[in-house]
């Protein structure tokens, strides 16, 4: 990992840890621990260094529900052909006025962290707490008669794997 302390950048930002503005020119190598791993504990700048090609933003669950998805490392491919991305799942209810609202005891704007799951060339997809797919719900992204999955009830797992093969492929 490289400290902000060993590059050549000049780091400006809003630090909402400390609520004050900081600059890397004014601060000791203490300070700019802290600055890290507030960073890192708040996930700040992630998705400037994290594309979100492996992901699909947002997926309906139904009337007033939208599930949005946010790629938090690169797909990683694993021994047993299975890819893997870590995300953190927003789930958001609307009101007929499109106010958000605490919906079965759950929070709009609740956030989970997981992992979606794909098998490419056995078109499998799923998702889950756990890394290592001990508790992913997987499924195929395929209707039997070989359609793809797109409706938001099957939480449009087609558009899910497709995504996350897609960048897959491109880093090989």
């Amino acid at each position: 990992m490289t400290h902000l302390w060993e590059s050549p950048i000049v780091v400006i930002g809003y630090d909402p840890c400390t609520e004050a503005m900081i600059s890397r020119k004014d601060m000791g190598r203490e300070s700019i621990d802290e600055f890290e791993s507030c960073l890192d504990r708040n996930n700040y700048f992630r998705e400037a260094v994290v594309p979100q090609k492996a992901v699909i933003p947002s997926i309906g669950c139904g009337t007033g529900c939208a599930v949005e998805t946010r790629q938090l490392a690169l797909p990683e491919l694993l021994d047993d052909g299975w890819v893997r991305v870590q995300v953190e799942w927003t789930k958001r209810h609307y009101d007929h006025k499109g106010k958000e609202f605490t919906w079965r005891g759950v929070k709009s704007g609740t956030k989970k962290r997981g992992w979606n799951f794909a098998q490419c060339s056995t078109e499998k997809f799923g998702v889950g707490d756990n890394d290592d797919r001990n508790n992913a719900d997987i499924q195929s992204p395929f209707y039997e008669d070989g359609s793809p999955k797109y409706a938001t009830a099957a939480r449009g797992i087609y558009q899910q794997w497709k995504a996350l093969c897609s960048a897959t492929a491109e880093m090989r």
